[in-house]
């Protein structure tokens, strides 16, 4: 329990914490800002189609098994890849023992853009 809230305090440090629960939203300290004006018009995303893969996922070697997994859902229309990857390699340093996997998902549309979600469980 005590590493948890570590583990809240490190992301809630980085992040703007929208609600508690069994997944944690966070929003970026910085406002969203799509990539071009038309995306706000017609409402659409932008994303890159041909992603080597949907999801990539770090696993820690020498910890127990019995570790939470951590999934970090961004928005690649807002290009939030690099800060979802800092984020991870902030967990995985700090809590290289207790976490047992992170998860790095990119929020492709239909999904509402302008997420960034850190989940533990």
């Amino acid at each position: 329990v005590e590493n948890m809230v570590k583990l809240l305090f490190l992301v809630a440090s980085i992040c703007r914490i929208i609600s508690f629960g069994t997944i944690i939203a966070f929003a970026p300290k910085q406002s969203f800002q799509p990539i071009h004006p038309a995306l706000i018009e017609t409402g659409r995303y932008f994303y890159k189609p041909n992603r080597v893969s949907s999801s990539l996922t770090w696993m820690v070697s020498d910890q127990a098994d019995d570790g939470p997994d951590v999934s970090i859902e961004y928005c690649t229309g807002c290009r939030w890849m690099l800060r979802s990857a800092w984020i991870a390699q902030e967990l995985l340093t700090t809590f290289s023992n207790e976490i047992r996997s992170v998860t790095l998902v990119p929020s492709r549309p239909p999904s509402p853009g302008g997420s960034f979600v850190v989940s533990l469980g």
